[in-house]
């Protein structure tokens, strides 16, 4: 079983979830009281806790690995419940992991891929359903260039196409040439959607002394908070999002060689809930975006797929 999953630093996406980069833990049985409960190595875990810290370096502790076998037994749920596979209380399978790193933090990717790794089958219980599981390879690709392998007619459309992929911590982008990139044109830059939220909800605590979560912002900035809120509040959020995205461009216009004469793909988390303040910089006339948060998860499979069938010939 081939199991795409994408380890940001502000949710866990898989081809068909997304889940926050959180976990609660617990000496405690936890039925009863949400969904999505796991039980590993004599602890119960779900992901309703406070988001994990920015860890440049995922593998000290368990905590991504605890995630990855939650987006793993999500995927095997579904394709029970799409009756791709037999409905059974006790899972055992085989799984191929696919992943990915920041296109600049890929000197780390052989330890990435060991990390995951198990030399002996993982057993868990999910929702009440047992597994066993044994992941017996993983391999790690390149964010940014991932969403490339989902769109070979743009790429190869254009003799230098910039993609940028903007995350919860990181801005990566990479220059692709002909279809091809190199180490030269790329960078992960530390600028990601987080740092505007830490910075929005700073100011509307001291400002306002409002205690926004992150998800309100989100629902403001796309018009659908259902709750009354202050016409300045309202503006000052709209605005910093302005800002925040005319700041990226300009880092863009400094860093990339040609930045103004070549189409561009905006892509990510960040670039899904900011689109509306990316479309209103007058740089970006030649820009696109790809709506699908899932997109680095299911061009992480694209990409195993044509290494295997290259390895092949």
């Amino acid at each position: 079983m081939i199991i795409s999953i994408d380890s940001g630093n502000r949710n866990i996406k898989t081809e068909n979830f997304v889940f926050p980069t959180s976990l609660s833990e617990s000496d405690f049985d936890l039925g009863g009281l949400g969904k999505d409960i796991m039980k590993y190595n004599g602890k119960y875990y779900s992901l309703d806790g406070k988001r994990i810290r920015y860890l440049r370096d995922k593998t000290i502790d368990e905590r991504f690995f605890i995630l990855a076998l939650f987006g793993i037994a999500k995927e095997i749920e579904k394709k029970i419940n799409d009756g791709k596979i037999a409905d059974s209380d006790k899972i055992s399978t085989t799984v191929t992991l696919l992943n990915g790193l920041p296109p600049k933090h890929f000197a780390n990717a052989e330890k990435f891929k060991q990390y995951f790794i198990t030399k002996e089958p993982v057993v868990f219980t999910f929702n009440g359903r047992s597994y066993r599981i044994n992941i017996n390879e993983a391999e790690i690709f390149p964010q940014a260039f991932a969403i490339a392998a989902l769109m070979k007619k743009k790429v190869y459309e254009a003799d230098e196409l910039l993609i940028v992929d903007l995350g919860g911590r990181t801005l990566d982008y990479m220059v692709l040439s002909n279809g091809r990139y190199n180490m030269s044109e790329c960078e992960s830059l530390d600028s990601g959607i987080i740092d505007f939220y830490n910075e929005v909800l700073n100011f509307c605590n001291s400002k306002f002394d409002i205690k926004f979560k992150e998800s309100q912002i989100d629902a403001i900035l796309k018009g659908t908070y259902k709750l009354p809120v202050d016409d300045e509040v309202k503006e000052y959020i709209c605005n910093a999002a302005t800002n925040y995205c005319n700041e990226i461009v300009n880092t863009l216009k400094e860093e990339v060689e040609g930045f103004r004469a070549m189409p561009i793909v905006f892509a990510g988390g960040g670039s899904v809930i900011l689109q509306k303040y990316f479309k209103s910089n007058p740089l970006l006339v030649n820009a696109e975006y790809v709506d699908d948060v899932c997109a680095n998860a299911k061009g992480y499979k694209a990409l195993y797929k044509i290494t295997k069938r290259r390895s092949k010939k």
